[in-house]
């Protein structure tokens, strides 16, 4: 990393495209619902020009699938949600309190442990040895004594 900036944290190759192409998806839906409801909205009130506008900008947006964006839009959380316990593990690792990392989540530190050490053990059950269940783990000392809590 060469800075505090999100762009260094930033995923690159394959997986970028991938996630990139998730997001393209889940915002078309986005875009093309609002200027949807706004062009409807405006035919309504008696804004033609308004609606033929907001008609033109719908179409150079690709149409997409309830059924698709609903998909991405999933696969952009699951992604999400797997990468915060790397995230967690990277914060104890470097002596952020349990406390902290459950502030910033938005749960209390002992929630927030609770649910990386139920996170871990199902990364363990789901790649069968070849998670560092060791070094997973080693992060969920308590924050004062460091034994296990």
């Amino acid at each position: 990393m060469t800075g505090d900036h999100a762009s260094d944290l930033a995923p690159t190759g394959l997986e970028a495209d991938v996630l990139a192409h998730l997001w393209s998806v889940r915002q078309a839906a986005a875009d093309r619902a609002l200027l949807t409801e706004g062009m409807q909205a405006a035919w309504e009130a008696g804004d033609d020009a308004t609606a033929r506008g907001l008609a033109a900008r719908l179409q150079s947006i690709p149409e997409i699938r309830a059924i698709d964006a609903l998909g991405a839009g999933f696969q952009l959380a699951r992604y999400l949600v797997a990468a915060r316990w790397l995230d967690v593990l990277a914060c104890r690792e470097e002596g952020t309190s349990w406390a902290e990392i459950g502030a910033t989540l938005g749960v209390s530190g002992a929630e927030a442990r609770a649910e990386y050490e139920r996170a871990i053990g199902d990364r363990e059950r789901a790649t069968d040895g070849l998670h560092d269940a060791g070094r997973a783990r080693a992060v969920l000392s308590d924050d004062e004594t460091g034994q296990p809590c």
